[in-house]
């Protein structure tokens, strides 16, 4: 990751925000424990930057290693996309501020086109005005479970209101 490679020592995460749940992006050199604590972290708005706090970041404390810095993950529209945390033994670097923020800005473009991917995948196979699955994801569907049940040698039916 661009933060270990350039800060030896050092351990980094990028936790996403979905709503103002946590889940981790990718904490490639920290252990599972660390992910486990990080997925499902709640913060609170209140606490964010730009609305005069810091968010407790405490259960991100990785077994070894002290919770150095955090810098948020902000989207070219300045929409809090997650948190990217920076851990290390001891100590920091000199210049350890400045590889975080531009890590933070990596991270972002990152997050924000899985965001649009993920948009791109959901609109699709859904329909815009009810995000229901559309005519062409629904007949794909159709035709893989008729495939299925004659294969299985299994009634199939379909019941259209």
């Amino acid at each position: 990751m661009f933060v270990e490679e350039r800060l030896p020592g050092c351990r980094c995460s990028v936790l996403a925000l979905d709503g103002w749940v946590l889940a981790c992006a990718a904490a490639p050199n920290l252990p599972a424990e660390y992910v486990r604590a990080a997925n499902g972290l709640r913060l609170d708005p209140g606490t964010m930057p730009g609305n005069g706090g810091r968010p407790a970041l405490e259960p991100l404390a990785a077994p070894g290693l002290s919770l150095w810095g955090w810098a948020p993950v902000v989207s070219s529209s300045d929409a809090l996309l997650g948190i990217l945390a920076v851990h290390a033994g001891s100590g920091f670097p000199a210049g350890g501020e400045a590889v975080r923020d531009a890590a933070a800005r990596l991270a972002a473009v990152v997050l924000e086109r899985r965001g649009l991917e993920r948009r791109m995948a959901f609109e699709t196979n859904h329909d815009a005005t009810t995000g229901l699955l559309n005519r062409r994801r629904f007949l794909d569907l159709l035709e893989s479970e008729m495939s299925a049940a004659a294969r299985d040698d299994a009634a199939l039916s379909v019941l259209s209101v």
